[in-house]
């Protein structure tokens, strides 16, 4: 299988079909180290501790806010946060992992979107790219970059009804078939994949796509036949939708990718696979494929 394939297959678990070179076992983390560095912030953050927070960075820690600097230093952040829990009684947060990937052993790059209860901004989410760096055995924050968006009001089907139906992408030697319906209710997408070699299934899997109230986001939950699982997190970005996504293999391997996906017109839209991680290797980004609309399955082989 080529490297198109590979890319629309990264949609689906695209680790799947790949072997992954883990990193030794006393420098690799996983995700339950990510999720016990959050909590450790959220726990602070709601219990209004700004020293607890401030205990989490770094010495000469930087935190930005939509480009412009926030604060700089421990000292600064601490002081930022008490400034802001003294104006906003009774904030909680609430924190979604998006994607992270640990470029070496002791440097690990997290996104994310956090979103505040009780604040005055509460149509504002924050997106959030975080640098850690692992000091005398202890991750500590050195970067946090910040954007603000807006919670789009709209229906979020406006942007993606336009996948329901079938669609194929491939040649003679591999192929990647999806079918997007709405599930009853309307509130979720269920998508239906195949993936062969132009003999066999290879790959299949069940992808449900949805807005998550609670983050305030598109979410969508990938299972693979053969025990993979993913989550993708789903930002519009002009045309073009970026899908930031994390999970497993089968084997229990974590993958984590942010996938492109340009709609073209009604017949076809764009798709690649960039940011690639497997097992804590980084990959290349993979080519631009074509995915083009079936209108109906005598003409999913032309």
């Amino acid at each position: 299988m080529n490297a198109n394939a590979i890319s629309m297959v990264s949609l689906l678990m695209m680790a799947c079909l790949c072997q992954a070179q883990e990193q030794p076992e006393e420098s690799r983390i996983d995700e339950t180290l990510i999720r016990r560095l959050n909590q450790e912030f959220v726990d602070a953050f709601n219990n209004a501790d700004a020293k607890a927070i401030g205990a989490l960075w770094s010495e000469q820690g930087e935190l930005t806010v939509d480009g412009d600097a926030g604060a700089t230093g421990r000292g600064s952040i601490v002081k930022l946060y008490d400034s802001f829990f003294a104006d906003n009684k009774g904030v909680k947060i609430s924190l979604n992992v998006t994607s992270w990937r640990q470029p070496g052993p002791n440097l690990l790059i997290e996104k994310g979107v956090t979103e505040v209860a009780g604040d005055d901004e509460s149509e504002l989410v924050d997106l959030y790219t975080l640098i850690r760096t692992r000091v005398k055995g202890k991750w500590l924050i050195v970067s946090c970059q910040v954007e603000q968006t807006p919670v789009d009001p709209v229906d979020w089907k406006d942007g993606l009804a336009f996948l329901i139906g079938k669609w194929s992408t491939g040649g003679d030697k591999w192929k990647v078939n999806s079918e997007f319906t709405l599930l009853p209710g309307s509130k979720y997408i269920k998508r239906v994949f195949s993936v062969s070699n132009g003999e066999e299934t290879t790959v299949s899997g069940t992808q449900v796509i949805g807005f998550d109230p609670a983050a305030s986001l598109i979410r969508s939950w990938t299972f693979t036949a053969d025990g993979g699982h993913s989550s993708e997190t789903w930002r519009r970005d002009g045309e073009q939708w970026e899908i930031q996504s994390v999970g497993y293999t089968a084997d229990g391997v974590n993958i984590a990718s942010t996938n492109v996906l340009t709609p073209i017109d009604a017949k076809a839209f764009r798709w690649q696979s960039t940011n690639r991680i497997i097992g804590g290797t980084a990959l290349p980004e993979t080519d631009p494929v074509v995915v083009r609309r079936v209108v109906n399955q005598e003409k999913t082989d032309e």
